[in-house]
């Protein structure tokens, strides 16, 4: 038994230490990563100095925290003269974020809004003009819960859901069988079908490019408290179209930002 605690003690240990470490100082192949936050909740890991850099180089990196939600990658330049493109690709999903005019800037930002392992910055422009990289930084967002590696995507054991919705994405790829089980007010938490059986993922609205429901109820909550159910209908990006139950009539809404709901728990 005392061994069973011991054990049980050195796993919440890890967990807690991992949590922690995530969001100090990062020595990643053999770059510094710093960890600050702004008055306004927002955090981000900064790299300083990643180099000088002229068409065709590659600024390879693996991002801090692997795993975790990226909110967006902003990138400073020392000069502003250079005719100098740059642009950000993450992975998983060799995601390009698409190509932007360093000339004349001193600040660019890319939105990725996803969990990212790794991601390179690809340079092109006129031969022989070159660009300084003052710094890289990564934000997490205003709203981002301090990192748990145990949040990454379930295994297929790990759930079990009778996929009955249909779930399209940005990034081309077409999850033909899913199953929407909840918004939690930020994200989107669908159980999609994969090689190996089913996993869990947390979706920003904004990776969504369309969810078709089976028909079926579920318990909202909106942003005044007010809770009722709903008949949930589709959702196409940010919008959810769904029918709402009040005093035992069914009144049919237009499409409306999901945001405006704390949760929605789906049947």
């Amino acid at each position: 038994m005392k061994k069973i605690i011991s054990i049980a003690g050195s796993i919440l240990f890890c967990c807690a230490f991992a949590v922690i470490a995530c969001e100090e100082t990062q020595y990643i192949d053999g770059v510094t990563w710093t960890f600050h936050r702004m008055d306004d909740g927002n955090s981000f890991h900064e790299l300083r100095k990643a180099g000088e850099f002229t068409e065709g180089d590659t600024l390879n990196l693996t991002a801090p925290c692997q795993g975790r939600h990226i909110d967006s990658i902003q990138i400073e330049w020392e000069d502003n003269h250079s005719d100098v493109r740059g642009e950000v690709v993450t992975m998983p999903g060799n995601r390009r974020l698409g190509v932007r005019d360093v000339s004349g800037k001193k600040r660019e930002t890319w939105t990725v809004h996803q969990k990212t392992d790794r991601f390179r910055v690809e340079f092109s422009g006129k031969r022989g003009h070159r660009c300084r990289v003052k710094w890289i930084r990564v934000f997490y967002g205003v709203n981002a819960a301090p990192y748990n590696p145990k949040e990454q995507v379930q295994s297929a054991g790990d759930a079990s859901y009778d996929l009955i919705d249909r779930l399209g994405l940005h990034d081309g790829k077409i999850q033909r069988k899913a199953r929407a089980i909840r918004w939690n007010g930020s994200q989107i938490v669908i159980a999609v079908k994969t090689d190996n059986g089913q996993e869990i993922l947390k979706l920003n609205p904004d990776e969504v490019k369309n969810l078709l429901f089976t028909e079926r109820w579920g318990n909202a909550v909106d942003k005044d408290g007010g809770r009722f159910p709903v008949r949930v209908k589709k959702m196409n990006g940010g919008m959810i179209e769904l029918d709402k139950n009040l005093n035992g009539n069914i009144v049919s809404k237009p499409p409306i930002d999901i945001h405006h709901y704390k949760s929605i728990e789906f049947k």
